[in-house]
């Protein structure tokens, strides 16, 4: 990988990456309309070549693209490149592309979510080209909250003229014979009229109500009005369903689907685009040399809305929302924060109700939590025990009066027999007397609504000093801070994040004291999130002790 090229300011940075990289991709594109162009011509003259390419497109739908599909971006004008751009899959794309075909050999329903312009919606409007022209009996449904997006004729924006402007582009010897824009490809249909394969297209509460289809996709499914109408008619529709979306906050259906752990899901983020994650250097005002993405910086000062960029290119799902216990990139900070594992040995237990709400296990020696468990079935009083007893645990935290009462019964009443200590708290119950930094002349009993509440800020406090210290650089020690990075490859990795950004918090009352609610804007009880905050609890010798230092008191950051 070549190194990052080094400029004397940001702005420069900034400037030139971008006019060097449109550069390289001009050549790029050139090379490959040279490619394409030279092999039609070889097709054209070669009957028996036309054959062997048709075969080798009906196996594979990544080489079919990468040789037919062109895509339509007016955009590009401005930069000096065509408009008319080969569809050349990204890394990411092809594996998208696989993807969907397993979802679709599983009889499964998936879920996309993705940064703003990775091109999953040409993506996904060539691979059902793909299976119009040569699949069997092959019918495909999309649908999107407005009519206007699914199909508005002469509009290059709408998905339905995205497929026509595939079509079009195809080699004639490619298209169905008899084939006629016209009359073949009106106002939401497409029909193939030599092997009778469709694609149909829906809006709004109409989503699904029509026929059967092979394969459903659902744009922008985080924007649509009454989701859960949508999803009872398409569950009668087909047997694979993708949904498809930038995050729209934590309130709706979108979000719940993608953090329930029962659905396959693809991420399309701008770091994992070649044409928008490249690096450079700049020196900044202190003379240090930073790091910078020039495409990710350019986008910051074009769209200048903190919102829109961490919800539409980061793809924060907290990002709309007002007063969260630990913003998003708080977390991501800890996730790339490295520490020794040096301190007190404790775990926590989220104990869940029935449904969604799981069983969850926590550990973490000083800093750094080195564990999440997922439980669930008969014998989690064995389990946990044996969790426990495995990681050399010192002291076991739960929440006493709620739930998590009844399973941990066995184990409070054994306590004497266990190799670690067990420690029921309350949340409902008053704060202590501690005095935290950021407020440093109250104690938590006046700052806070209960005892779940300092819990959460406890926790709060911890990661705003590792984002200080990992994005500010500032020197902060180990002990205050938390490193999250055992986690990295996790399977609910993504899970644990958004938990821990789904709380807020307000102040209520005449002495504005804190309450924080777990649920935030969502529905889903942050399980994993509850066991990592009684992992991090204070010891019991050390509860009157100061607490974490940090500030942020506000709705802000405080970073």
């Amino acid at each position: 990988m070549t190194a990052p090229a080094m400029y004397p300011s940001r702005e420069a940075a900034i400037r030139e990456s971008l006019i060097r990289h449109a550069a390289v991709r001009a050549i790029q594109i050139r090379a490959e309309l040279i490619r394409r162009a030279r092999l039609l011509r070889t097709l054209q003259a070669d009957a028996a070549a036309r054959l062997v390419a048709i075969e080798q497109a009906k196996r594979d739908p990544v080489w079919f693209i990468n040789t037919f599909a062109f895509t339509l971006d007016p955009r590009n004008v401005a930069e000096g490149l065509p408009g008319v751009l080969p569809l050349r899959l990204r890394p990411k794309q092809a594996a998208y592309v696989g993807w969907l075909d397993d979802r679709l050999r599983a009889r499964q329903n998936g879920l996309t979510e993705k940064s703003r312009d990775e091109g999953m919606t040409w993506v996904i409007c060539a691979y059902y080209v793909h299976h119009w022209l040569f699949w069997t009996d092959f019918k495909g449904g999309i649908g999107s909250r407005k009519e206007v997006l699914v199909d508005r004729l002469g509009d290059p924006d709408s998905i339905f003229e995205k497929i026509r402007f595939l079509i079009d582009k195809l080699p004639k010897w490619m298209r169905p014979r008899g084939f006629k824009r016209k009359v073949h490809a009106p106002f939401m249909r497409i029909l193939n009229p030599q092997n009778g394969n469709t694609i149909t297209g829906e809006a709004g509460d109409n989503i699904g109500r029509g026929g059967r289809n092979t394969l459903y996709f659902v744009d922008e499914h985080a924007a649509i009005e009454r989701p859960e109408s949508v999803d009872s008619a398409l569950s009668e529709n087909t047997r694979t369903i993708i949904y498809g979306s930038t995050p729209k906050g934590v309130g709706n259906l979108f979000f719940k689907k993608r953090f329930s752990g029962k659905i396959a899901v693809f991420t399309f983020h701008w770091r994992d685009n070649p044409d928008k994650n490249y690096a450079a250097r700049h020196l900044d005002a202190d003379g240090d040399l930073v790091t910078i993405h020039p495409w990710y910086e350019w986008a910051v000062d074009r769209i200048d809305d903190p919102v829109i960029i961490a919800q539409e290119i980061d793809i924060d799902y907290t990002a709309s929302v007002q007063g969260i216990v630990i913003p998003a990139k708080w977390v991501q900070a800890a996730l790339h924060l490295e520490l020794p594992a040096e301190g007190p040995n404790q775990g926590g237990l989220d104990v869940g109700a029935e449904g969604d709400d799981k069983t969850v296990y926590a550990q973490r020696v000083g800093p750094v939590l080195r564990k999440v468990v997922a439980l669930s079935g008969d014998g989690l009083e064995d389990d946990v025990c044996e969790l426990a007893t495995q990681d050399h645990l010192h002291v076991l935290y739960y929440d006493r009066l709620g739930v998590g009462a009844g399973i941990t019964r066995t184990l409070y009443r054994d306590r004497d027999t266990l190799p670690f200590h067990i420690e029921g708290l309350a949340n409902s119950q008053k704060p202590s007397g501690t005095e935290y930094a950021d407020r440093p002349e109250l104690t938590a009993r006046q700052r806070f609504d209960n005892h779940a509440a300092e819990l959460w800020w406890r926790l709060r406090l911890r990661f705003q000093a590792t984002f200080r210290r990992v994005v500010k650089g500032e020197a902060i020690p180990d002990d205050e801070c938390i490193s999250l990075s055992a986690l990295k490859d996790h399977p609910d990795v993504q899970k644990v994040i958004a938990q821990l950004s789904q709380p807020t918090f307000k102040k209520k009352g005449t002495n504005d004291k804190i309450v924080v609610d777990k649920y935030g804007e969502g529905s889903i009880s942050p399980d994993f999130a509850e066991a990592i905050m009684y992992a991090f609890a204070p010891p019991p010798e050390l509860e009157r002790a100061r607490g974490p230092q940090g500030g942020g008191y506000g709705l802000g950051d405080g970073a």
